[in-house]
C-alpha cells in the first residue's frame, strides 16, 4: 500500500476523518509539515540574505569595474609615459654613442700623434747622440781655436793701443788744423767785410770789424721777403767779392757762407718773414757767385736786439765761417 504525504493526510484530517489523525503517521506528517514550514521560513531568510549579498556583490562588481576602467586609463597613461621615456632614452643613447664615437676618434688621433711624436723623439735622440759625438770633436777643435783666438786678441789689443795712440795724435792734429782753419777763415772774413763796405754803402759798421750789418729796410719792403730792384746794395758785386775771397781758402779747409736774417719780432710770422728774407739773399748770392747749394746757408732769427736806428726793423749779416 502507498503511503500518503503529510500534507494530504492533514488535508484529509481537516475533512473530518479523525481516525487518520490519531495515527502515528499523522503525527509524523504534522511534525514534518511543521518542520517544512520552519524550513521554508529559514529558506526565505536565507534567500533574503542571499539577495542582500548579491546586491553587495553587484555593488562591489560595479566598483571593481570602475577601478578596472581607471586602471586601464592609468595603464594607457603609464604606457604613454613609458613610450616617451623609452624614446628619450633611445635619443640619449644615440647622442651618447655620437659623443663616444667622437671621443674615440679624438683618442685615436691623439694616439696617432703621440706615436708620431715618439718616433720623432727617437729620431731626434739618435741625431742628438750623433751630434754629441760631433760636439766632442768640435770641443777639441774649439779649444784649439780658442787658444788661437787668445793669441789673436792679444795682437788686437796691441793694435788697439796703437790705434788709440794714433787717434789721439790725429785728434790733436785735427784740432790744431781746425784752429788754424778757423783763424784763416776768420782773417778772410775780416778782409771780406772791408771789401764789402763799398758795395753796401748804407750798411751799419758800428759793430766789430768782422761783421757787416745790412738794414732789412734797404733790401726789402715792409713785411716783404722779395728783394727790391733799386736798393743801393749791389748783391752781384757782393757775390763776386765772396767768390774771390773763398778762392783764397786753402784746400782741405771746410767753409760756408752764412746768411743770417735778424728780425726784432717775436711771433711765428716774424720768424717766417726773417727766414724767407735770408733765403732770398742766399739765392741771389748762389746765382751771382755760382756757389754750390751746400756752400751757402740761410738762417732766420727773431727777437733780436737792434744795434742802431738803421737796424731797428731787422738786418742781414753775411759771414764767412769754417765748418
Amino acid at each position: 500500500m502507498k503511503l500518503k504525504s503529510a500534507q494530504l493526510v492533514i488535508s484529509e484530517g481537516e475533512d473530518g476523518n479523525e481516525s487518520d489523525l490519531d495515527t502515528d503517521f499523522f503525527k509524523d506528517a504534522v511534525s514534518q509539515a511543521e518542520n517544512a514550514r520552519k524550513s521554508e521560513a529559514a529558506a526565505k531568510v536565507a534567500l533574503a540574505a542571499t539577495r542582500k549579498r548579491q546586491i553587495a556583490v553587484g555593488e562591489r562588481l560595479l566598483t571593481a569595474d570602475e577601478q578596472l576602467e581607471n586602471a586601464k586609463i592609468s595603464e594607457t597613461s603609464y604606457y604613454e609615459k613609458f613610450a616617451a621615456a623609452d624614446a628619450a632614452f633611445k635619443k640619449h643613447q644615440a647622442e651618447r654613442k655620437v659623443k663616444i664615437d667622437a671621443r674615440n676618434n679624438l683618442i685615436a688621433q691623439i694616439t696617432e700623434g703621440l706615436n708620431a711624436a715618439q718616433s720623432e723623439l727617437e729620431a731626434q735622440q739618435a741625431i742628438l747622440q750623433n751630434e754629441s759625438l760631433t760636439m766632442q770633436d768640435f770641443s777639441a777643435k774649439q779649444t784649439t781655436a780658442s787658444n788661437k783666438l787668445s793669441d789673436l786678441q792679444s795682437n788686437v789689443d796691441r793694435a788697439q793701443i796703437a790705434l788709440n795712440t794714433a787717434q789721439a795724435t790725429l785728434r790733436v792734429d785735427q784740432k790744431k788744423r781746425s784752429i788754424e782753419a778757423a783763424a784763416i777763415v776768420a782773417n778772410l772774413n775780416a778782409e771780406m767785410r772791408n771789401l764789402l763796405a763799398p758795395s753796401v754803402p748804407n750798411a751799419d759798421t758800428t759793430t766789430s770789424t768782422d761783421r757787416i750789418l745790412i738794414p732789412s729796410s734797404i733790401l726789402f719792403s715792409k713785411n716783404s721777403a722779395k728783394l727790391q730792384k733799386s736798393n743801393g746794395v749791389k748783391l752781384n758785386e757782393v757775390a763776386a767779392i765772396l767768390k774771390d775771397t773763398t778762392s783764397r781758402i786753402p784746400d782741405g779747409i771746410e767753409w760756408i757762407i752764412r746768411v743770417d736774417s735778424y728780425g726784432t719780432g717775436k711771433t711765428d710770422e716774424a720768424w717766417f718773414l726773417s727766414q724767407n728774407r735770408a733765403l732770398s739773399v742766399a739765392q741771389s748770392l748762389i746765382t751771382n757767385g755760382r756757389f754750390g747749394g751746400t756752400k751757402v746757408s740761410a738762417n732766420g732769427l727773431i727777437n733780436a736786439k737792434s744795434f742802431s736806428d738803421a737796424t731797428e726793423n731787422g738786418w742781414i749779416e753775411i759771414v764767412l765761417t769754417a765748418r
